[in-house]
């Protein structure tokens, strides 16, 4: 009797283990209920004048799309300010005019004049490059593209009604504001309200040609009222830096990218002199940098004599530790691509940091040239990076390479390496590493399960995702480019949002 209730119990457990498993199984397909929209654009012979009035008579060529939702903080609903949204585009550009009524325009929230200052923080920012998006307490209208459709990918920019603009990239519902893109934005406070308008250049984006359909997604913060409205993905646990969430932009046809030739040259002259000691003289120097687009999504770079004196400086810390503070990476030519190289999801380990190129012991170290291939070839992406440093006193020149490809797979999943070389020092410092993500944000469709258990999280759709990554150092040295003290190998999962 005892043997035989055992064995019933234990094909009972097994009974239920393999209804819960067919029961994930069906819910993962279960269809989502954000409000899947669709905008049309409309070609024009000449866009309008950015202005941040949508006055130019050329906007009435472009029906206004008002079917806007509330996404909080009652998702779904309709929102208590009506927004209207209106896409025009021509040979060089994609314009973008939006109307925001407000009741109260008094009220309108508008303190920052500041520089990406309307970011909403996404996530650890892609290895610790370039800064994160941070929230804000302005209104604001938030843009995303996606050229691809690949649900994978996309741009966003974002303006208030000052007119303080911003941009980034977008890797996998993961924000970063490590891009900054050429492109014209204005924004007026009106009696009724206030408007903005944006001129995107198709030069400044990368885009697949010959699809007439692009993700968009169009969102509106109104500060005061704590609300949130969008043309698409207004669930709950919606994400806005989602591509997979973004509605269909069509009607863009024959745009192109130019000759995707892009020279920045720079000159620098000085002179001195000092009457005390007699001495005078003169110092001419320069450098150039050359870009060049093999295709619409693969870039490659030749910079020589780099020149930083446009990069931002570094925010003043007071450090109390032991440990050396991290900053993140700022020069424009190490930031380009830089999304590429983030290794695994971990926020602790990150094997490639490019500020210890062109940096030593806190002095700076002349760049003579670089080099770098960055982009996406079908479903592959690849980095390569080169860099050759002058010799500073009796530190010789080095070089410093990194190469990172990963290749997507599923539906949002990749799997990748990553190789670096190269340390100021001039020791031996070479890694090599692995990494396998698999992520979903249709994960039980509308709702989401965790694992490890634990509380619910907000702002991001349902989501599930997992990650293994292994490295290995050629020597355990950390003064190189890469920051794996020693060996190691990841398992982690990542928590999703629960309802």
């Amino acid at each position: 009797m005892d043997s035989s209730a055992r064995s019933s119990r234990s094909r009972l457990r097994l009974a239920s283990k393999v209804i819960l498993l067919i029961s994930l199984m069906l819910s993962a397909r279960l269809p989502s209920f954000g409000l899947a929209a669709e905008v049309r654009a409309v070609r024009v012979a000449r866009g309008p004048k950015i202005d941040g009035l949508l006055s130019d008579p050329v906007w009435r060529e472009a029906a206004p799309f008002s079917a806007f939702r509330m996404a909080e903080p009652q998702p779904n609903q309709e929102p208590t300010e009506k927004t209207e949204l209106r896409v025009l585009y021509d040979d060089t550009n994609l314009y973008i005019g939006v109307l925001c009524s407000d009741s109260e325009p008094r009220r309108i929230a508008a303190n920052s004049l500041s520089h990406d200052s309307g970011g909403e923080t996404q996530g650890m920012g892609y290895g610790g490059y370039g800064a994160m998006p941070q929230s804000s307490s302005d209104d604001v209208v938030r843009v995303l593209l996606d050229p691809f459709q690949n649900k994978r990918t996309a741009y966003f920019f974002f303006v208030n009604p000052r007119g303080a603009r911003g941009e980034g990239l977008i890797i996998g519902g993961q924000s970063s504001l490590n891009w900054d893109g050429i492109w014209e934005a204005r924004a007026r406070i009106l009696d009724n309200g206030w408007s903005a308008e944006m001129a995107i250049p198709f030069k400044t984006i990368s885009f697949r040609p010959g699809i007439t359909t692009w993700g968009l997604n169009v969102e509106r913060i109104i500060a005061r009222k704590l609300e949130t409205v969008r043309i698409s993905g207004t669930n709950r646990d919606s994400n806005f830096y989602n591509p997979m969430e973004a509605a269909g932009l069509t009607g863009i046809e024959g745009v192109k990218q130019g000759h995707g030739i892009t020279v920045r040259p720079y000159g620098l002259a000085s002179a001195w002199n000092e009457n005390e000691a007699g001495t005078h003289g003169e110092k001419l120097d320069g450098g150039v940098d050359v870009y060049k687009n093999f295709t619409p999504n693969l870039v490659g770079v030749v910079s020589y004599n780099m020149d930083f004196a446009e990069t931002e400086a570094d925010e003043r810390r007071i450090n109390l530790t032991r440990f050396p503070l991290f900053y993140p990476e700022k020069r424009m030519f190490f930031l380009e691509g830089s999304e590429t190289f983030s290794f695994s999801s971990s926020v602790s380990f990150q094997p490639f940091v490019s500020r210890s190129i062109g940096l030593y012991q806190g002095q700076q170290v002349p760049v003579l040239f670089g080099t770098k291939l960055y982009g996406k070839v079908g479903q592959t992406n690849l980095a390569v990076l080169d860099a050759q440093t002058d010799k500073l006193g009796d530190l010789p020149g080095r070089n410093f390479l990194a190469a990172r490809m990963t290749q997507d797979i599923f539906s949002e999943s990749k799997v990748g390496w990553i190789f670096t070389n190269g340390s100021p020092t001039g020791e031996r410092n070479s890694l090599f590493g692995m990494d396998f993500q698999y992520s979903s944000s249709k994960f039980r469709g509308t709702r989401t399960s965790c694992w490890p258990p634990g509380p619910p999280t907000t702002g991001t759709r349902s989501r599930a995702a997992i990650t293994a990554s292994a490295s290995g150092r050629a020597t355990p040295t950390t003064s190189g480019i890469s920051k794996a003290r020693t060996p190691i190998t990841e398992r982690r999962w990542t928590r999703a949002s629960a309802t």
